[in-house]
């Protein structure tokens, strides 16, 4: 569990007053704090807080007031306990990053400013107009259009009218038009002269966008929510999205929200995870030896884990709406066009192939077992639209043997490996590092934990 936790990034928000949004980071260690509050102390400094640890639960749990028990908080506090002294260690040892670590930490930081200045912008629309809808797609809507019409485009009509009739003579899908076809009609884009490719059709100040922007904007869309595009008005519309989001990246780049707390607090939670996972794999990873017969011997105390239950394979699309999806399931009931339309959509990078068990798409699995293969299923409505499916054919479960599965296997055994060795690590550190868990610790995070879940007033006795 604790090597999960680890490997998924997760690190200890700072200590805040409790109510405030709790943003990932830890608080600087040493710092005393009432004891009830400092929940575990590392030399008898507070190692990690109840905010933080409050703040940690209700990131990683999904659980109802009566499961936070005594016995659940305790192990909790033990996960945290074991973190921070391990943490502690790794930055002492302050383990050399890798290039990707770099660019990792980079991207994360480029992501949470742009983030924030889009956030400014969308708080600066709402004061300015703030009888106007307040739900996110209405404040965008509005944040856009404020931001576009501060940049003052110049557009080059000639230029824009020439990429919409680029636009207007791709192919045009039909209501009998097949599935290949459409698919093939998708991966199409308009053609446009070098001088057109490469020229403004709008600029605003000294940034401009180009035909060749435009296309490829367009293109980056998903097929199943690429825009038609018809008009002008629908060209500009284009070329404003991409001036926007240039223009937020300008405001980041100027602006103080680098030095935000809360984006600080991200960055530095980031560096101190990186630096873990660094020292971990050299106090750890690389210390596990290679061990076959280990192996051999965590596959048979394992073998139901990797027996191949019933399953089913076959084809199946979401589409926008019911009309669409009839029209589809007619289509794949032609196995020689369903074939056809796995391979070529394969090839474009789009999979339709599925294979389910009864555990991973219960209702996929029911309805295609009891079609049988060569059925169609559907259309069937779920909330990414509406799904038709070919079933394809039924694979019975059955056992696999050491040879089937031996790289799965020796990935298992080393995950195991490593949080043994991980957690015995961790004891060591907490006893070298007199780390421990105050008392009456689980008990006020109980406390805390179910008064923040069930509100004021409610029961809160732990017991």
């Amino acid at each position: 569990m604790l090597a999960v936790m680890l490997a998924a990034g997760a690190a200890l928000p700072p200590a805040q007053a409790r109510g405030k949004a709790q943003i990932p980071g830890a608080s600087p260690a040493g710092t005393a704090l009432p004891a009830l509050e400092a929940l575990v102390t590392i030399r008898g400094s507070a190692a990690v807080t109840l905010d933080q640890a409050v703040a940690r639960w209700q990131a990683t749990n999904v659980s109802s007031p009566d499961s936070i028990t005594p016995e659940r908080a305790r192990q909790f506090l033990d996960l945290l306990a074991d973190e921070a002294v391990l943490t502690a260690a790794a930055e002492k040892a302050a383990p050399a990053w890798t290039d990707d670590d770099r660019a990792a930490h980079a991207q994360l930081e480029d992501r949470l400013v742009l983030r924030a200045a889009l956030d400014s912008v969308l708080d600066a629309t709402r004061r300015a107009e703030p009888d106007s809808a307040t739900d996110a797609q209405s404040v965008g809507l509005r944040a856009r259009t404020r931001v576009v019409q501060a940049l003052a485009i110049r557009w080059d009509a000639a230029r824009v009218g020439r990429l919409t009739a680029a636009f207007r003579a791709l192919p045009r899908l039909t209501a009998d038009s097949t599935l290949a076809a459409q698919l093939r009609m998708l991966a199409v884009t308009p053609v446009l002269s070098r001088a057109d490719s490469a020229g403004a059709i709008a600029r605003a100040g000294r940034d401009s966008v180009t035909g060749r922007d435009v296309v490829a904007s367009w293109s980056r869309i998903g097929m199943e929510r690429r825009p038609r595009i018809e008009s002008d008005e629908h060209v500009r519309n284009l070329a404003e999205n991409l001036l926007f989001e240039r223009a937020l990246r300008a405001a980041a780049a100027r602006g103080s929200f680098r030095h935000d707390p809360s984006i600080r607090a991200v960055i530095e939670a980031h560096a101190r995870q990186t630096t873990l996972q660094r020292w971990l794999e050299h106090e750890v990873l690389a210390a596990i030896p290679d061990d076959s017969s280990a192996v051999r011997d965590y596959f048979a105390a394992h073998r139901a884990e990797w027996v191949l239950p019933l399953r089913v394979r076959g084809i199946r699309l979401t589409l926008g709406d019911r009309a669409s999806a009839e029209r589809i399931a007619l289509q794949l009931r032609d196995a020689a066009a369903a074939d056809t339309l796995a391979a070529r959509s394969l090839r474009r990078g789009a999979d339709y192939r599925f294979e389910v068990t009864a555990a991973s798409d219960s209702v996929l699995f029911r309805r295609a077992l009891a079609a049988g293969p060569g059925a169609v299923v559907g259309p069937v409505a779920d909330a990414s639209g509406w799904w038709v499916a070919r079933v394809g054919v039924v694979v019975p479960g059955r056992e696999r043997s050491f040879d089937e599965v031996a790289d799965a296997v020796t990935q298992r055994w080393y995950a195991s490996e490593a949080e043994r060795r991980t957690l015995a690590l961790a004891t060591r550190l907490r006893a070298a590092s007199h780390a421990e868990i105050a008392p009456g610790a689980e008990d006020a995070l109980v406390r805390e934990l179910r008064g923040t879940t069930l509100g004021a007033g409610a029961d809160v006795n732990p017991r």
